[in-house]
């Protein structure tokens, strides 16, 4: 019994001065210097790099080439705001809402005899300067409310719109209230389609504001007679940060300066190639939708915009 007491208290020992010398050769044993760790890049950061690679300079110099050739067609233009507000006078621009006929003036109608959709009224005496638009008077827009909102694809000409011009109202304008905005029925059944977001801005109507001053709009490459511009263009990121710089830079409505398409530019062929000019541009926002997230224009030939010819105008709008 003695004998085994003392083997484990020789065990127990030899344990105890093994675990003492590694103790003491981990503390006081030289330690190697590591290399410190080098900073982790999220995805998102690596991601960044990956399409955003440094830009040659032969490709810096093409861009160069490429900006310079738009900025030379570049064409004045407004940006138009829409308000919240209500307009309250009847010579005032506005989006929607009811509309102030002078007498005598009937309310548009389609060809079938179905009253059209008031869009928009622009009073050009709100807006600054612009070449060739007139410094006075009213335009009223007017298109149908079907599927396609009165768009002749086809024959963009054919569109059933109307572009009512006055010198002024005069002081016994009519009011007329605008279609009623259209109530979904059970059967799904109904033919009354609508732009506008809510029934508020279609019968209430929406203030538009127009910029104190002007600006130079470059074209884009949806512009038919740009879209080839940059196809020599390996660098396809750089051209890509191109095209979302000029998107950014337009203003979601606007009159004058260059149509803005989400699709191809139907201008392609005479006698389209000739409406260079844009009477108005209307996007989509929180108050007008034009499919998905499309755009609205009315193109027009500068010959026709400077003589008031609005009716030659030709309606356009496409979307994602």
């Amino acid at each position: 019994m003695t004998f085994i007491f003392l083997a484990i208290l020789v065990v127990f020992a030899i344990l105890i001065f093994i675990f003492a010398s590694r103790a003491a050769e981990a503390l006081f044993s030289p330690k190697p210097i590591s290399e410190p760790q080098k900073p982790r890049v999220s995805t998102s950061a690596q991601e960044s790099a990956q399409n955003n690679p440094v830009i040659s300079k032969e490709t810096k110099q093409a861009i160069a080439t490429v900006r310079s050739k738009l900025q030379a067609g570049a064409l004045p233009s407004c940006e138009a705001v829409i308000r919240e507000a209500s307009p309250d006078k009847p010579e005032q621009s506005r989006l929607g809402g009811p509309v102030y006929l002078p007498i005598g003036t009937d309310w548009p109608k389609s060809p079938n005899g179905k009253k059209l959709l008031f869009i928009a009224q622009i009073n050009f005496a709100e807006i600054p300067s612009l070449p060739d638009f007139p410094e006075t008077g009213l335009l009223q827009v007017f298109i149908a409310d079907n599927d396609l909102f009165g768009a002749d694809f086809d024959a963009p000409e054919k569109s059933v719109v109307t572009l009512l011009y006055h010198d002024a109202l005069g002081e016994k304008a009519i009011r007329h209230e605008n279609l009623t905005f259209p109530v979904v029925k059970a059967d799904y059944s109904t033919e009354t389609y609508t732009p506008f977001q809510s029934e508020a801005v279609q019968r209430e109507g929406r203030v538009i504001q127009f910029a104190n001053e002007t600006g130079d709009m470059l074209p884009d490459f949806t512009h038919w007679k740009y879209e080839t511009l940059a196809d020599d263009i390996d660098d396809e990121g750089a051209v890509e940060a191109l095209w979302d710089e000029l998107a950014l830079a337009r203003p979601e409505h606007y009159i004058g300066g260059h149509i803005n398409l989400t699709q191809s530019d139907f201008r392609h062929t005479a006698p389209y190639d000739e409406y260079d000019r844009i009477l108005l541009q209307l996007g989509s926002d929180e108050h007008i939708m034009w499919g998905d997230m499309g755009e609205m224009s009315f193109s027009i030939r500068q010959e026709d915009l400077r003589n008031k010819r609005f009716e030659n105008a030709i309606f356009w709008w496409d979307c994602c």
